[in-house]
């Protein structure tokens, strides 16, 4: 999996670099008589993929290629917890500079198209962090054999703290997401002069996007639909 992302990540950036993956616009939008987006040929090569990168800017091989480093994280946790369960203090060492290096890259490359995400992202990286700086010290403290169990409790209860906050904060993206999307769909149906059965189930169907990153986009090719319906 990760040779094979990889590989696609490499492709996508020497692609883009020739202009044929993700090409500058030379005209205006062309519609079909569908009223659908031309598709491209040459982005039908990793059609099967675009979950995998559409949500990621382009401008460069560490922005685009961010899921790779994200499963490339999952397989290197993976492989501290199973060959070092023997040394949890190599352990927490280990995914604590994990955590931070996560967040300096995130911090410095913004992946992320919508800002939103990249703070949802954060944030939630922040709340690993804070994890893991506690699962640290305890096991610095098993290290030395000492027995503070002053301090032990209270990082017992940082960790149970932000737990809970991490679930809390859960609920509330996925709330604050919902709105989001709901807000923009308004818009293109305030906006828009089309009355037909089609945009209106277009745009309905902007909610059920798997990453909600087109919908700005969408709200433009709707509102281009809509212009076109009315001279009809």
């Amino acid at each position: 999996v990760l040779a094979r992302s990889l590989y696609m990540f490499i492709d996508l950036q020497r692609s883009r670099r020739h202009n044929r993956i993700f090409p500058e616009p030379q005209s205006p939008t062309i519609l079909s008589k569908n009223n659908d987006i031309q598709p491209s040929e040459t982005k039908k090569k990793w059609s099967q993929y675009t979950i995998l990168y559409r949500s990621f800017k382009n401008h460069s091989f560490l922005q685009q290629s961010f899921m790779f480093f994200f499963l490339l994280r999952i397989y290197v946790f993976d492989m501290i917890i199973g060959y070092f369960f023997a040394y949890p203090l190599a352990q927490a060492i280990m995914i604590t500079i994990m955590s931070f290096t996560v967040i300096t890259y995130l911090a410095v490359k913004r992946p992320y198209k919508r800002n939103f995400d990249l703070i949802k992202l954060l944030i939630n990286e922040s709340i690993i962090a804070l994890v893991n700086i506690n699962v640290l010290i305890l096991a610095i403290l098993d290290k030395t054999e000492q027995d503070s169990e002053h301090l032990r409790a209270i990082l017992g209860d940082i960790i149970i703290i932000a737990n809970v906050i991490f679930n809390v904060l859960a609920v509330v993206f996925i709330v604050a997401e919902v709105i989001i999307r709901i807000v923009t769909v308004y818009q293109i149906m305030k906006d828009s002069k089309a009355k037909g059965r089609s945009f209106w189930m277009k745009a309905f169907l902007s909610l059920f996007e798997q990453d909600g990153l087109e919908l700005k986009k969408k709200k433009t090719q709707h509102l281009e639909i809509g212009r076109l319906s009315s001279k009809d």
